[in-house]
């Protein structure tokens, strides 16, 4: 997968949450329709999002084609949803051309699955566009087809939509209902704007990424928020304050799992490519900052760490070895299990092929057949531990990157757990110099 697609990805799970949320609101209490037409928007967003996942891993013009022409699906069912929960969310009875524009998605989802000729995309005309970031290494190429006639009028006919939804808009906040009005109109505004960056980005105005779902991303949220809010003003006068207060709060925690979970998939995808300048620096040194970093950790679990003595020094980058080294401290106190005195040790030992690394735990313990499958992404044994699952994954990552290899000693349940690790050590030359 590709670094670009993950935040698609994340923006995907985001909102298909949010979506499956206020499904669940609304089969609850089916008094709020605008509860059901936002999770069917965001839910086509979340479809979106993927779809463009698929889109920027595309390596022909026509996988590509077949991409883009999900994402105008995507589009239509999203632009319906947008524009029946524009009217139940301003409180509009829905007028003819809400109908009309219903009718006309509904005629282009089926124009979209049945016909592959000309009409809808120009596949034996490329539009494969290449770009470089400043904070990127390797050069992003979207392998995309020309729009053919009628999706190049779907595209215009979004455009008449959402200005469609921006005059509803205009008219209501004049009426008197900023409040409510307000969260809508900036999310129209990040969308016209994202909508202005990847028109001028297709035709070659200049060269970017596009950012469309990053501006459906942020609509979700406005209106999530604004749709919560107004929840829970309205539970303010009635018996079940708290059930919808620790509704919000769930909703609350889950979006900041999420966020973590960004940050850490941005993380992952930075290793290798955005790094330090390699130093020479003790293991020992490593060791220590890293224990400082997890200190939290490790004394609410009343973990015992211990730094063997004697270890040598490595040549690589000090923040990324740092930040490998607490996350199997985490780990390893996360696994404590039913130690009495959990201990954990950081150590090293020699062998033929040079000196490993380890840092040991008396835990719980990983049986043979799930010791490979823990360095993957997001595979977690225990689904109800805190965390991710990005932890190891974006260790592994680091170490390998640093030319080396991890992997895992135990014996099975109950008996621990050793991840050994190794890395270049810093060996002066005949004349004493270090190599560089």
């Amino acid at each position: 997968m590709s670094a670009q697609s993950i935040p698609a990805v994340v923006i995907a799970s985001i909102t298909f949450y949010v979506g499956l949320y206020h499904l669940l609101i609304y089969l609850r209490r089916k008094r709020h329709r605008e509860d059901l037409t936002f999770a069917l928007m965001c839910l086509a967003t979340g479809c979106y999002a993927v779809f463009c996942s698929g889109l920027y891993n595309a390596v022909s013009v026509v996988e590509g084609a077949q991409w883009q022409r999900l994402q105008f699906i995507a589009l239509a069912v999203l632009t319906t949803a947008f524009l029946w929960f524009a009217a139940d969310y301003t409180g509009q009875k829905p007028g003819i051309a809400t109908y009309a524009f219903t009718a006309y998605y509904l005629l282009a989802v089926i124009v979209q699955c049945v016909d592959r000729s000309s009409l809808t995309w120009l596949v034996d005309q490329p539009a494969i566009k290449t770009i470089t970031l400043p904070l990127l290494n390797h050069p992003i190429v979207y392998y995309e087809a020309t729009l053919g006639p009628f999706t190049a009028v779907q595209g215009l006919i979004g455009l008449a939509a959402s200005t469609y939804i921006l005059w509803i808009s205009l008219y209501i906040y004049r009426q008197g209902h900023r409040r409510k009005t307000v969260p809508l109109l900036l999310a129209l505004g990040c969308m016209y704007a994202a909508a202005f960056n990847d028109t001028l980005v297709s035709q070659g105005a200049y060269r970017f990424i596009y950012v469309i779902e990053y501006s459906y991303l942020a609509m979700v949220l406005l209106m999530a928020y604004s749709l919560s809010s107004t929840a829970v003003e309205a539970a303010m006068a009635k018996e079940a304050l708290r059930e919808s207060e620790a509704r919000w709060q769930f909703a609350n925690e889950a979006l900041a799992k999420m966020q973590v979970l960004l940050a850490e998939l941005l993380e992952l995808s930075r290793v290798g490519r955005v790094m330090n300048p390699p130093e020479v620096v003790s293991f020992e040194a490593i060791a220590c900052q890293a224990i400082e970093a997890a200190q939290g950790r490790i004394e609410a679990g009343g973990v015992q760490v211990e730094i063997a003595p004697g270890l040598p020094e490595v040549y690589g980058d000090r923040a990324r070895l740092v930040e490998a080294v607490q996350n199997l401290l985490d780990n390893a106190c996360k696994f404590t299990g039913e130690q009495s005195q959990p201990r954990i040790e950081i150590g090293m030992r020699e062998t033929e092929t040079g000196p490993v690394f380890y840092v040991r735990d008396n835990g719980i313990g990983i049986e043979a057949q799930y010791q490979d499958q823990v360095f993957g992404l997001f595979n977690k044994l225990d689904p109800q531990t805190e965390g991710t699952g990005v932890g190891l994954a974006l260790v592994r990552r680091i170490i390998e990157t640093h030319g080396g290899e991890i992997w895992i000693e135990s014996a099975g349940k109950d008996s621990g757990t050793t991840f050994c690790f190794t890395l270049p050590v810093q060996k002066p030359d005949a004349q004493g110099a270090a190599p560089v």
